[in-house]
């Protein structure tokens, strides 16, 4: 199966987690499914990370400030779990990746 995808000579296979506990667990599956099949994973992107700036604002709703809390501790199992994969970490943004401009923004996020 690891040939179909060309090898880590031609390919790199990126997973992409967001700091959800579901999305972690679902994340652990992958990665032993893939192994499977001989397939080794380049790195783990985690995705729609909300600023932890956030918690200092005194205008930011306590929602979402909670929501930043259950997400630090969730990017700390994601550190623990995940750790020497990690390859980069994307915040989240105003709106999805769509279009060239947001696919430049992104590309930025992932090759500094």
């Amino acid at each position: 199966m690891a040939n179909i995808i060309g090898g880590r000579n031609s390919t790199a296979l990126f997973y992409v987690v967001i700091p959800e506990q579901m999305a972690i667990m679902d994340t652990e599956v992958a990665i032993k499914e893939f192994r499977k099949f001989g397939i080794e994973l380049s790195g783990i992107i985690v995705n729609q990370v909300y600023p932890e700036g956030l918690l200092y604002d005194p205008d930011v709703p306590e929602f979402l400030k909670s929501r930043v809390r259950m997400q630090q501790a969730n990017m700390e199992t994601i550190r623990q779990k995940f750790g020497s994969l990690i390859a980069a970490q994307v915040p989240m943004m105003d709106r999805e990746p769509k279009g060239l401009e947001m696919l430049e923004k992104t590309a930025g996020i992932l090759y500094r």
